[in-house]
């Protein structure tokens, strides 16, 4: 899947390739049923619509970057699995949370998915999440 992504310049080329294609940012917004301010807004990076993001044929993803390697990206599942392993070596969520300098209690939402993975994304080697976008297969998407 990784292949596959595109980070935000990459996105933004096809989102303003399909603009020119249809003239503007009203007519694209038009043609594929969308909120024109939300398209201008997904085009500015200032926030991203789900809707557009999937009327152009995509599905945004987070992927967290390496503290380490810059060519590396995992996903919520590889953090997820890299902290349970991290509990796991430890010998209790007790130990773990205090070797990451957190609250038992927090580490406990975070691997039950209550809570993000902020507090302990640093410590696992990996910086605040980025969007990247995948491309849906033809039938999943209005285009």
């Amino acid at each position: 899947m990784s292949k596959n992504l595109l980070d935000c310049y990459g996105f933004c080329g096809i989102m303003n390739a399909a603009v020119r294609q249809h003239g503007s940012a009203a007519k694209l917004a038009r043609a594929l049923g969308v909120d024109e301010q939300a398209l201008r807004d997904t085009r500015s990076l200032k926030s991203l619509d789900d809707a557009v993001v999937k009327a152009l044929g995509f599905m945004r993803v987070l992927r967290y970057p390496s503290l380490t390697d810059a060519k590396t990206i995992a996903s919520k599942k590889q953090i997820q699995e890299k902290l349970t392993n991290f509990v796991r070596e430890c010998g209790s969520q007790r130990a773990a949370a205090a070797r990451m300098g957190i609250d038992e209690k927090l580490l406990s939402k975070i691997q039950n998915a209550d809570r993000g993975f902020g507090a302990v994304l640093s410590f696992l080697g990996y910086g605040k999440p980025l969007n990247y976008f995948y491309p849906l297969a033809r039938n999943e998407n209005h285009g």
